[in-house]
């Protein structure tokens, strides 16, 4: 997220939208992504853990 607010001061607009996208794709794959939507499901509190 840092990273993505950083590089938006020098990217262009679609600069920025591959970036982000790309980055949004790569999320889905963390053990936090999988544990926020089973935390959602299951109704319960989340567990992340950074990964």
């Amino acid at each position: 997220m840092k990273e993505q607010i950083y590089n938006a001061q020098r990217e262009t607009i679609e600069e920025n939208l591959e970036s982000s996208m790309k980055a949004m794709v790569e999320s889905f794959d963390t053990e936090d992504f999988k544990e926020g939507v089973a935390h959602f499901i299951e109704k319960r509190e989340a567990n992340f853990t950074g990964k």
